[in-house]
This record gives C-alpha cells, structure tokens and sequence, in this order.
C-alpha cells in the first residue's frame, strides 16, 4: 500500500493576485513589447520577426518574464529592429523637413502614422528617447552614432510630427495595434 502525498506548491505568482490577473500583465507586456518593435520598425511582418526574435532570447534566458520585457526585453527588441533595418543618421548638411511627405495614410486610418512616416533613423531617436525614455548616450550606444546626430534627429522628429497636427497623446491610438497573429487570435489592446 502507498500513499500518495501530493506535493504543497507555492503560488509562482503571489504579486499578481491570481493566474488570470497574471495572464493579463503577460498579455499586455508581450502587447508592449511587439508596439515598440512595430513602432521602430513601420513593418508589421518586419516588426513580428524582431518581436519574436526577441521572444527567443527570452526562451534563452530563463528568467522571469515581467522582469525581462520590462527592460531586457525592450533593448532585445531594439537591437534586433536596428539589425534589420539599420537607420544610420544623415549627414549634417541634408537635414531638411521640406524632403518628408506627409503620410500616405491619415492618422485616422493607420495608427500612428505620426510617427512611422518619419524616416528610420528619426523615428528610432524618436521612439527611443521620447517614448521609451532612453537617455540620448544609450541611443548613441545602440544606434552606433554620435549623441548630437541623435539630438538633431529628436528634434527633427519632433518638428515633424507637430508639423502634422497629430496629437501628442497617443492613448486613444493604443487599442488599434494588436499583438500579432503569430501569438495571437483575439484582439488584445496595447498598454
């Protein structure tokens, strides 16, 4: 005759409440985490592979998640948006504002739009510094540029999306992105 004993497990997620509350933050970081690869990158499919891209470093990692996309996690996929689409600043003499459209799409029919129509290095210093909060030497690191070609490029960027008359809460934009089909069926909103 045994005895089964089944073993006394602690919660794994004790901060959280319960797994559905926990479930929810993953969502929303993952949600995050792929807004800030597409926002950098202005390509759903080129935003999804550095997305998940990203994921596999976490797999790699084995720590925990909400510790990870909250820093690790938003550098990954910074590096690997900046692998792919490799935005190098311009030479100091063609900085123009006359040389960018307006975009193709209005805001009101491609969430922001404000900010994907700026050119690749501009909209990087823009995301980085002023969204994610970067200083403009961590930018410099990651770009690989000089800390003045990331101020000229903020400010470029700044005058180009107040140029547009776009709002600068970008709240109400929030629930247009949604994680992509990869990961998911529903229709998540973004934090």
């Amino acid at each position: 005759m045994s005895i089964c004993v089944s073993p006394v497990f602690e919660d794994p997620f004790p901060e959280y409440g319960d797994r559905t509350d926990y479930a929810d933050v993953f969502i929303d970081q993952m949600n995050c985490l792929y807004l800030l690869s597409f926002l950098v990158t202005a390509d759903r499919q080129v935003a999804e592979t550095c997305f998940s891209k990203a994921m596999d470093e976490y797999v790699d990692a084995r720590g925990g998640f909400m510790d990870w996309a909250k820093h690790h996690g938003r550098l990954a996929v910074l590096r690997h948006a900046i692998q792919v689409i490799r935005p190098v600043p311009k030479q100091a003499y063609s900085w123009s504002y006359y040389e960018f459209g307006q975009p193709l799409v209005s805001a009101a029919h491609q969430p922001f739009a404000a900010i994907t129509s700026l050119s690749a290095f501009e909209r990087f210093v823009f995301v980085m510094s002023i969204l994610e909060g970067l200083l403009e030497e961590e930018c410099a690191a990651l770009l690989n540029c000089d800390v003045q070609d990331v101020a000229t490029g903020r400010e470029l960027a700044r005058k180009i999306i107040a140029a547009e008359d776009i709002s600068s809460d970008l709240t109400g934009e929030m629930d247009l992105l949604f994680v992509p089909s990869l990961l998911s069926h529903q229709r998540c909103g973004i934090c």
